[in-house]
């Protein structure tokens, strides 16, 4: 076999700088994301933590209007636009449990 994914992986992580890594991890499609981030424990927690990737998979994903929406939406109820905020937009999105639309 070649060489090990997760030794490459690691290395990557030691020799570049997190914004070099957090700007390749936003040219990646969302489930190619989630499979370099197993890689290792550190490209997890800088996806994880990310503000910049999560929000970035979210308007790939919803567009901007919807992102804007969803923004405002938030700042009304106080909440602030984390990381945390985009990955659960990002996962909710991709879930789709539930779709509602109105006229009215």
């Amino acid at each position: 076999g070649g060489p090990d994914p997760r030794a490459m992986a690691t290395s990557a992580v030691e020799v570049l700088s997190d914004e070099v890594l957090e700007h390749l991890c936003v040219c990646l499609p969302g489930r190619e994301l989630l499979a370099l981030a197993a890689a290792s424990q550190a490209l997890r927690h800088l996806a994880a933590g990310s503000t910049v990737i999560w929000q970035h998979l979210s308007q790939a994903l919803l567009g901007d209007p919807w992102c804007h929406l969803h923004l405002t939406w938030s700042a009304r109820r106080g909440r602030i636009a984390d990381a945390r905020f985009w990955r659960e937009l990002f996962r909710r999105a991709t879930e789709l449990r539930a779709a509602r639309w109105s006229l009215d």
